[in-house]
């Protein structure tokens, strides 16, 4: 069995600009917000209620970012850790749990 496949870089460039991918990437985008939301470590509840989904439809295709808007800044403290707290990597870990799924 093949371990990759080669596409034709018009059909990808077309596929990746069809709405159906966009789709797609926007159903994976909540996911991974879901998720992240679902797993996300609770104090004040600032940093759970924080994540948000951006779709954009750029020349190049469908770009959906999922990302924390914590005003307070705790999300990189949360996300990577700090000298006192581990890192709880909740998106890293809501993004492999979505991609595991998938696959």
């Amino acid at each position: 069995m093949a371990d990759h496949i080669v596409v034709d870089p018009e059909f990808g460039a077309k596929l990746i600009q069809s709405p159906e991918v966009l789709a797609l990437m926007t159903v994976l985008g909540h996911e991974v917000k879901l998720v992240s939301e679902a797993t996300a470590p609770v104090e004040r509840g600032d940093f759970r209620s924080s994540f948000r989904v951006i779709i954009r439809v750029k020349r190049g295709g469908a770009v959906v970012r999922v990302f924390s808007f914590d005003p307070g800044g705790g999300a990189a403290k949360i996300e990577l850790g700090t000298k006192y707290t581990p890192a709880h990597r909740t998106m890293t870990k809501a993004l492999a749990y979505v991609a595991r799924r998938r696959t």
